[in-house]
């Protein structure tokens, strides 16, 4: 309303403001208001832009390919491609959608296409088809380096950051006709292997029926050389067999004769021997006769001996039996003379120490029998009784024997 506008662009976009043909601001993201009949924006985009291309040349052989790949450029000074090419903004333009009054925008990409064509189409008319069609890496090396070697992009302030070329293909008709070119020489070089693996196999074979022959051969020649071995082997143990029956025949003969001779010799020995053995047999006998009589005499020696001891035994025992009967007499006299001299009731005192409970209340009860016309009435309670039968129980119980 009043043409007063405001705009705002990325940080990647360097604007310029021009206010009466003079540059007032700029820089990189910039934001301002701005009077739209005096002033002009030059918007100029710092990011990276990608720029495919698609080129149809000819090689050295006059063969015709394609050519299909990617640059990827940047505008690195944009003041210097702001004095060469016109990027003003049209007046409604804003932020987010920057409109150019001019197509320098759009030019610019075509001139770095038409450099990059240009660069490619000398490097591939330098080139026979077979080996263009591989020198994808080769290519891309030379037009990077004759693009930093631009002056027309040095002018113009642009970098090149990266070039890859996607793919380099002949025509459908080329295609096909390497395509056959290649089938028919990898066929040749098939039926070249063929023929290679049939020879081989026919040499092979040759080889195989020269090993079996020369095998049945050796085997023919060791077959023989074991029946020549064997039949050696044969005649060796029938000569080692008649040579052992020779042995054993001649052995045989002599034990015999060794047996002849031993048999006369024991028969003699054994006449010998018993001649010997008899008169030792009667020198024996007049031996053991004469230890006998020995022995018998000795035997009536050592009775007579052995009577005389159970003698002088019987004697001693006799002797010691009256000494023992004499002192034990004499114990009795010498007790029964102290025993008189004791007052009858000491000794009766003394007795009752070890008599039995049952004795004792009988002698008690007989003591009061004896004094019965001095107590005059007595009277003996069961429970007193019964306490003395209790008293005396264990007693009873230990002699073995209970109250009446």
């Amino acid at each position: 309303m009043l043409n007063i506008n405001y705009i705002k662009v990325d940080p990647t976009t360097f604007l310029i403001q021009f206010v009466k043909g003079r540059a007032r601001r700029k820089g990189n993201g910039l934001a301002l208001w701005y009077y739209a009949p005096s002033t002009s924006l030059v918007a100029i985009p710092s990011t990276t832009t990608d720029l495919p291309f698609i080129f149809k040349e000819i090689t050295k052989d006059f063969q015709e390919i394609t050519v299909q790949g990617q640059l990827v450029y940047r505008i690195a000074d944009p003041e210097k491609i702001a004095a060469l090419m016109n990027f003003t903004l049209k007046p409604q333009s804003s932020g987010n959608h920057l409109a150019y009054s001019t197509d320098d925008p759009e030019n610019l990409r075509n001139r770095i296409a038409n450099l990059i064509q240009v660069e490619m189409r000398s490097a591939i008319e330098q080139l026979p088809l077979r080996q263009a069609l591989n020198a994808s890496q080769s290519l891309m090396k030379v037009i990077k380096v004759e693009l930093a070697r631009s002056e027309v992009l040095d002018t113009l302030g642009v970098e090149v950051v990266d070039l890859s070329i996607v793919a380099i293909k002949p025509t459908p008709e080329t295609a096909r006709a390497l395509e056959a070119a290649v089938r028919e020489r990898l066929l040749e070089e098939a039926d070249v292997a063929i023929y290679r693996r049939r020879n081989a196999s026919i040499e092979q074979e040759k080889i195989v029926k020269e090993n079996e022959l020369n095998s049945e051969i050796a085997i023919e020649v060791k077959q023989r050389e074991i029946e020549e071995t064997r039949l050696a082997a044969e005649r060796a143990i029938q000569e080692q067999r008649n040579k052992i029956q020779r042995e054993q025949l001649d052995a045989s003969m002599d034990r015999e004769r060794a047996t002849k001779e031993n048999d006369r010799k024991i028969a003699f020995e054994m006449e010998t021997a018993k001649g010997a053995i008899q008169a030792e047999r009667l020198r024996a006998e007049r031996m053991q006769r004469q230890q006998r009589s020995e022995m018998e005499g000795e035997q009536l020696e050592s009775d007579v001996l052995l009577e005389r001891q159970r003698k002088d035994l019987v004697e001693l025992t006799v002797r010691n039996e009256r000494m023992r009967a004499d002192a034990k007499a004499y114990d009795v006299a010498a007790t029964m003379e102290a025993l008189s001299r004791v007052d009858p009731k000491v000794l009766e005192a003394m007795t009752m120490g070890n008599l039995d409970p049952r004795q004792l209340m009988a002698q008690a009860f007989r003591e009061l029998a004896a004094g019965a016309d001095k107590i005059g009435q007595l009277n003996i309670a069961p429970d007193l009784l019964q306490s003395i039968a209790g008293k005396l129980q264990p007693g009873a119980a230990k002699g073995g024997n209970k109250l009446p």
